[in-house]
């Protein structure tokens, strides 16, 4: 199918789109804006920035710069939250005195004490929604809501535990199916929820959700089951891979196998000591492999957490391989769902994860005359940095596989011209 490509310039930045169909668009994705500055700055009140230790920058910074952003002449991610920029990357250097503008939605122009300028992209900012469904098992043997009456099912507090300067948010259940939707947060960051928000004993983690499509209004996040006791045993599931670098935004249906943990958390007040557990899954999409060796189903004593040490939690050892997806989805947020029975306390867990697994992955090749950087924001995914470095060629390129989509894939580029 033939590709169109958009060419911006601006300044020292050269922006680039690269689409799947042919399409002719008047607005850039959200990207670049002519307005250099909509009135909103970054710095809220009369504190500005005044510095950090190490790789942060303290200050107050409003919500709507609040996630994860990269900054696109070194490739360094910020992570803003309410009181401070955490930094990582090549240059890992804190900024002095940054004052943040809002360009656009997709960038911001920050501006150092001593006048050095440069820009951010979004990677992770504010748009996804937590669906779940509380579910109460005080006097509930089969794990399904009980029938309540209208009112009494408990409000629920969703906080982010790397934004802590920002007040949970609270959120009315349906009073008696228990679902509910919080949006405003961030994808790929890991929650917590409570149903009494000044009680720091009931924490029950819920795993990061996915980035939301860019431009699919009908598009709904996995339900995430949300368990609640008052008092006893209560069990919380949660998947991560077992390569702490395995970029779970990139997983595609082609028949690779990564392994995961899938972790069973007692978030409740008393030890777990008999409880067997099943994988629940279709396995039309999924082939699972348990690799827990002799004791599959069986997990040992699992205290709560609230009383520390390191046996609050069990890993489960699985590798997943999925099979390429039906019809004509670019995606699918695949569901692992886990049911774990204790006979002694007569009461069962349903619980699950999703995986979400793209249909192909493409390579995107850069080429330039001279050495050039950027960005590169998928559709519905996270915004990667480029670099291009010599090659046999005589050229400098760099190649980097992400997920195909049918929409726009956003590119901008540091140090090029149209020339090069």
């Amino acid at each position: 199918m033939k590709r169109v490509l958009f060419v911006i310039l601006f300044a020292t930045l050269t922006g680039l789109f690269f689409s799947s169909c042919p399409k002719i668009t008047d607005d850039p994705g959200s990207g670049i804006s002519d307005s250099s500055d909509d009135g909103d700055n970054g710095n809220n009140g009369d504190n500005e920035n005044n510095g950090g230790n190490g790789n942060e920058a303290s200050g107050t910074y409003s919500e709507a710069y609040w996630g994860e952003w990269i900054r696109i002449d070194n490739g360094d991610t910020w992570y803003i939250s309410g009181a401070n920029i955490q930094i990582t990357g090549s240059a890992g250097v804190r900024p002095v005195n940054p004052v943040l503008t809002r360009q656009s939605p997709q960038v911001v122009q920050v501006r150092e004490s001593g006048g050095s300028e440069y820009s951010l992209i979004a990677s992770r900012t504010a748009n996804a929604t937590l669906r779940g469904k509380v579910i109460l098992m005080d006097d509930a043997s089969s794990g399904a809501a009980r029938s309540l009456s209208v009112g009494s099912m408990p409000p629920v507090y969703i906080s982010n535990p790397k934004q802590p300067g920002k007040e949970p948010i609270r959120v009315e259940p349906d009073p008696v199916t228990g679902d509910f939707a919080a949006p405003g947060l961030i994808p790929l960051d890991d929650l917590e929820v409570r149903i009494d928000s000044s009680n720091s004993d009931f924490v029950i983690p819920v795993p990061a959700l996915p980035v939301p499509p860019d431009n699919d209004s009908t598009y709904e996040s996995p339900v995430v089951p949300i368990p609640v006791v008052t008092e006893g045993v209560n069990l919380k599931v949660g998947l991560r891979p077992q390569n702490t670098s395995e970029d779970t935004t990139r997983l595609y249906a082609n028949g690779t196998s990564v392994d995961f943990f899938l972790e069973v958390e007692n978030v409740g007040t008393e030890i777990c000591t008999a409880a067997i557990y099943d994988l629940e899954y279709d396995s039309a999409k999924l082939v699972i492999t348990d690799r827990s060796g002799s004791e599959v189903g069986v997990l040992r004593s699992v205290t709560p957490k609230n009383q520390g040490g390191d046996t609050y939690k069990k890993s489960i050892p699985l590798t997943v391989t999925a099979k390429p997806l039906s019809g004509d989805l670019v995606y699918e947020d695949v569901k692992i769902g886990i049911k774990i029975t204790s006979d002694v306390l007569g009461k069962t867990w349903n619980d699950s994860v999703s995986v979400r697994y793209n249909r192909e992955k493409i390579p995107f090749r850069i080429v330039s005359e001279t050495p050039v950087q950027g960005i590169i924001k998928v559709p519905g995914g996270k915004t990667h940095y480029f670099k291009t470095t010599s090659s046999s060629s005589g050229y400098y390129d760099h190649t980097i596989d992400l997920p195909w989509s049918r929409e726009d894939y956003f590119v901008i580029f540091a140090g090029a011209s149209a020339a090069t």
